[in-house]
């Protein structure tokens, strides 16, 4: 994932699945929590919006499902909006 991030330099990185959060929080420095699905984070000298999500197939493998309404959509939505305009 360092490697990955250095080269692509995202200004947006969407983690899905639950055994990747501790993993990835040992690799990102927190900036800035706004949930506990979403930050602002550091990896060396690139700084982007982590959008911690679990994978689909877990709660949200239907629109209708609360999880997809109330966690995902409002995350990815405020994810783009940090990301595209992080003034």
């Amino acid at each position: 994932m360092r490697e990955t991030v250095r080269l692509l330099e995202p200004t947006l990185v969407i983690s899905q699945g639950v055994n990747l959060s501790k993993p990835l929080h040992s690799v990102f420095e927190t900036i800035k929590e706004h949930s506990p699905n979403l930050a602002e984070c550091r990896m060396g000298d690139q700084e982007f919006v982590w959008a911690d999500l679990r994978h689909p197939t877990f709660n949200w493998d239907w629109l209708s499902r609360p999880h997809l309404q109330d966690v995902v959509g409002p995350t990815s939505r405020e994810a783009r909006r940090l990301a595209l305009d992080p003034g």
